[in-house]
């Protein structure tokens, strides 16, 4: 006996949702790169320029292209300045005026993006002075400029800015609307919950750390980071730590989160037999699933797919896109990089 039409049509319905849920593409970024990734197979660079071959980072933030959480806008830097790309009408908009390029009496001024808010609906960006000290020239030092340095808030509905204080290294933006910070140097810095604008925070966790790598699952109910040799998972709620993997400096890298949070991924380096180089290898939920004699960077796409952009030694090899089974390992696609691309 048949299901009657209405319950057919509605198990197509929720298919069909399901099913576009599932293939959805996903926008990552690889320097100031944005890539279109489709886990059943599509790989396209958004053919836009959000700011060329060179990028600024420090702990304040980066001058390369940051995508809302939502996946509708771009946060990207041009003439020292933040701007916004609108994806549904690829229409950028400038959003700060602070940007000046340096002279041969004056610093620059230039802004490094932070963070976009969980809610796609700000951005914590920082405004910072350029260097005074000019290597080819035997002149004075440069002047620096009067403008307003430090921390800020941009609203996007608003469109204004307000200036903020972070009393530590910026770490998250959960979704309560508090920044998570480190407060402190290496193995001596605490992990700290701070409100917009106060001086100081209340402690996330009793273990001090040098945490690093900051991954906050979607919920902001919990993170995973590097601590030191460690990649540790933290529960926001009670404050609990766990150790995933421990090893030697740097050889556990890199945690992340599955869309959903219900897989979490990091990377190990391990030596290959030549002196100095070392390869990559995939973790999933603390099993083995990928390894290769290269390095390589990694993205979720869906709760089923990673992709994975590997990098060449050999500076005439290109790069590489890797899309890859979560459960088997096994490689979908290998799509090599056409360099080159971008416009206006």
């Amino acid at each position: 006996m048949g299901f009657p039409v209405i319950v057919r049509s509605a198990l197509l319905l929720c298919l069909l949702v399901s099913f576009s849920a599932f293939a959805q593409p996903s926008l990552v970024v690889s320097q100031t790169e944005v890539w279109k990734i489709d886990p059943v197979g599509s790989i396209d660079r958004i053919d836009y320029d959000f700011g060329g071959p060179g990028l600024q980072a420090s702990v304040q933030g980066t001058t390369g292209p940051l995508v809302s959480p939502d996946q509708k806008r771009i946060a990207f830097t041009r003439d020292n300045d933040l701007w916004i790309l609108e994806l549904a009408t690829m229409s950028p908009t400038r959003a700060t005026r602070v940007g000046r390029s340096y002279t041969n009496q004056l610093a620059s001024v230039f802004v490094l993006l932070t963070s976009w808010s969980p809610d796609s609906r700000k951005i914590l960006y920082y405004v910072e002075k350029g260097e005074t000290e000019d290597p080819d020239s035997t002149g004075p030092e440069r002047k620096l400029r009067k403008a307003p340095y430090g921390d800020h808030i941009y609203d996007l509905e608003t469109q204004n800015s307000l200036a903020t204080f972070l009393p530590g290294e910026f770490l998250a933006w959960l979704p309560d609307g508090d920044f998570l910070v480190k407060k402190g140097e290496l193995e001596s810095a605490q992990l700290m919950r701070v409100h917009p604008g106060d001086k100081t925070g209340l402690p996330v966790v009793a273990e001090p750390g040098d945490y690093g790598q900051v991954e906050l699952r979607a919920d902001g109910k919990q993170l995973m980071a590097r601590r030191g040799p460690e990649i540790v998972r933290i529960d926001l709620v009670d404050g609990k730590m766990s150790v995933l993997a421990k090893g030697t400096w740097a050889e556990f890298q890199w945690p992340a989160y599955s869309p959903s949070g219900t897989h979490l991924s990091y990377l190990r380096q391990y030596p290959l037999n030549i002196r100095g180089r070392y390869g990559r290898e995939l973790l999933i939920d603390g099993v083995s699933v990928y390894r290769l004699d290269k390095d390589f960077s990694c993205y979720w796409i869906n709760d089923e797919t990673l992709a994975l952009l590997v990098y060449e030694r050999n500076p005439t090899k290109k790069r590489a896109w890797i899309l890859v089974d979560r459960k088997t390992g096994k490689e979908k696609l290998s799509k090599p990089v056409i360099e080159g691309g971008g416009s206006k």
